[in-house]
């Protein structure tokens, strides 16, 4: 087990599928030119793990149409991470993401899948996003909460928070939007997590500042590292319109930003990862937090009360909504002063 290495985010530049037709040429495109841009950081910077942004094959384009999301999903395992992992084996490393998925074997549905491709050439752990933004109507996709019931049914509880032990850390995948909820990196922290990556694309804007925030508290109450990855560029009929600020960055495990890229463009980010000294800071009892979770205690609180129900299939939306309204009635939530 190595006391340090290096992991590296790929801040890469993103060429968005405008037409579904050319989904397999434009997703080698960017595939190709991103590990291309990451084998500098794999060979003369020898970074063992590398994490790339959200929709890296794909990019985002929110004119698509339902049928056309469908068309430019991907498979995982599919030709996509076969190519990647022909660079894993090459250089046995690592190498995380996150793409729009679609199981052959449920075709009705479809995901933002987070994925790590390890040293074996193949798909080691595949995560799928828990808060999805079918909320605010942007993308009609579903979660695994959303079809919790046939979800396990199919791929049991232990699929829904995954963790990787490797030789560099136990790996946990956190989606974009994933960050702000402090629940999904505690569960995979319950499990062992010991380094959260966050592949992401963040547009610029007034939530800036917010989300870097977000991204320290996620690893000062875990005790974990967070890698997170943003877009660098996105290029398309579209991609004036959701352009990215860059600023992947690295955080320690006491909540310091120990690397990062400071605006946007296409770029390339490393940082060591001390897993000795965190895995000693674990054991220490002042300030550590997951030891002193009280969750017993408050995990009768949250069996009191249901916020966003399993189960809610394609219309979260307007679950949502209902559950807002519903809070409101029953005084959990007060509403606004009218006119407000």
């Amino acid at each position: 087990m190595p006391k340090k290495f290096q992991i590296a985010c790929i801040q890469a530049s993103i060429e968005v599928i405008d037409d579904p037709a050319q989904k397999d040429n434009v997703a080698a495109r960017n595939i190709r030119r991103g590990l291309d841009v990451a084998e500098a950081a794999v060979v003369r910077d020898e970074a063992r793990i590398v994490v790339f942004p959200e929709a890296w094959f794909q990019g985002f384009n929110h004119k698509r149409t339902a049928d056309d999301w469908k068309t430019v999903c991907i498979a995982i395992p599919g030709p996509e991470t076969d190519l990647i992992g022909e660079f894993t084996r090459e250089h046995q490393v690592y190498v995380a993401g996150a793409a729009f998925e679609r199981d052959p074997d449920w075709p009705e549905v479809w995901f933002t899948a987070g994925f790590i491709v390890g040293p074996s050439g193949t798909v080691e752990l595949r995560y799928r996003k828990c808060h999805e933004h079918n909320l605010e109507g942007l993308i009609p996709s579903v979660c695994p909460a959303d079809v919790y019931t046939e979800y396990v049914r199919r791929y049991g509880e232990d699929s829904l928070f995954p963790v990787l032990d490797t030789p560099y850390g136990r790996l946990a995948m956190i989606v974009e939007h994933d960050v702000n909820f402090f629940e999904l990196s505690r569960a995979l922290t319950f499990r062992g997590a010991e380094i959260l990556l966050h592949p992401t694309t963040e547009t610029n804007g007034p939530l800036a500042e917010t989300r870097d925030q977000v991204r320290r508290s996620r690893s000062y109450e875990n005790l974990v590292y967070l890698a997170s990855a943003n877009a660098g560029a996105l290029s398309g009929r579209y991609s004036a319109a959701q352009a990215t600020r860059g600023g992947s960055t690295v955080v320690n495990y006491l909540g310091h930003v120990d690397a990062r890229i400071d605006g946007a463009g296409e770029s390339v980010l490393v940082s060591t990862v001390d897993l000795d000294r965190q895995r000693k800071r674990r054991t220490e009892v002042f300030m550590n937090f997951p030891a002193q979770v009280k969750s017993e205690f408050f995990g009768r609180e949250f069996e009191k009360q249901t916020f966003m129900p399993n189960d809610t299939g394609g219309d979260a939306r307007a679950t949502a909504e209902a559950t807002i309204k519903r809070l409101q009635d029953e005084g959990v939530l007060a509403p606004p002063k009218a006119g407000t």
